[in-house]
């Protein structure tokens, strides 16, 4: 693969996993009351997140100090909006500033991995490296990060570092897979999913927890929680990188998955009214195919998506081009 030039392909995967970030989200009120809520919940975050994360850090490239500083600045805007709109019209608690429950943990996870991706490449460490050092990160965020996992995103940023990093190891590779062979191992993981799906299996999906207090929340010894959640990491590491390689999506999801980031951010803003008011599956379920259409709409019009994302941003950038002219 080269990212000489865009891969179209790989849009298209980024706005079927937009998607399903957005109906992971809505129907959260609902996964410990429904069955077939808490499965779909269950079998959205097997990978969604992994592949989500990888597919970043496959469109994250060489960077300049500018451009990221232009980055966490556009990214700090996002996150003080949705934490203002949260505390001021949804009564959210003043501790959210610093306690990342919300789908913000990956706005500012986001500046972190790009942050340590930057780092790492002016400092000579070649991106496969990048990739062992982020698991000895996350293995270590693993075990020893137990109390206050949420405090700025930590625990998630540490845990999801992994793919970010091979997705930037891989940008630049061919990999060859059997496709026949890949989308069987797919369905039958995925048939294994479904039939295992179940809170305890959520917990190890990447959740806040660490080793030890994941360890007694589901009743298992320590070693046994090591090794599953090691076996999760490398299989849908795999899993990702195959899909990949491999998967194609209809070419109007291709057309919209460059907007995918300003559609993160506008469900971040949803986010916080669904789950205060709507708790049954078909009432999440419809308003987040309303709202996936209305953010294509809004992301499209580049104008009215700065506005609502980047408002300060974008009235510094007319008020310096009034000024020059």
């Amino acid at each position: 693969m080269s990212l000489t030039k865009r891969d179209y392909r790989i849009d298209g995967i980024k706005f079927l996993l937009i998607c399903l970030v957005i109906i992971g989200h809505y129907i959260e009120p609902s996964r410990y009351k429904s069955d077939v809520s808490g499965t779909l919940y269950s079998l959205i975050y097997m990978l969604h997140m992994p592949l989500f994360v990888m597919i970043s850090g496959y469109f994250c490239g060489e960077q300049s100090l500018k451009k990221l500083n232009k980055f966490t600045m556009r990214m700090f805007e996002v996150i003080a909006i949705v934490i203002g709109v949260s505390y001021f019209f949804i009564n959210s608690n003043i501790e959210s500033v610093f306690i990342f429950t919300t789908p913000l943990w990956f706005i500012l996870s986001l500046v972190y991995w790009k942050w340590y991706s930057y780092l790492l490449d002016i400092s000579g460490v070649s991106r496969g490296f990048q990739v062992v050092i982020s698991y000895i990160i996350a293995i270590s965020g693993f075990i020893f990060l137990n109390d206050n996992q949420e405090f700025l995103s930590a625990s998630r940023a540490f845990q999801f570092l992994p793919y970010f990093s091979i997705g930037r190891w891989i940008s630049n590779k061919s990999f060859s897979f059997n496709k026949s062979a890949a989308w069987t191992l797919i369905i039958i993981l995925s048939l294994a999913a479904i039939f295992l799906s179940s809170r305890t299996l959520h917990l190890f999906e990447f959740q806040r927890e660490g080793l030890f207090i994941l360890a007694s929340k589901v009743k298992m010894p320590i070693y046994i929680c090591f090794t599953l959640k090691m076996s999760l990491w490398a299989l849908t590491a795999f899993v990702s990188i195959m899909l990949i390689n491999i998967m194609r999506m209809p070419r109007i999801f291709e057309k919209y998955g460059k907007y995918t980031l300003s559609i993160f951010c506008f469900h971040c803003y949803s986010y916080p009214l669904v789950i205060r008011y709507f708790h049954t599956l078909h009432y999440e379920l419809l308003l987040s195919m309303i709202s996936i259409v209305l953010f294509v709409i809004i992301a499209r019009k580049e104008i009215i998506s700065k506005f609502i994302t980047n408002p300060v941003s974008l009235l510094i950038n007319v008020s310096k081009n009034y000024s020059r002219s």
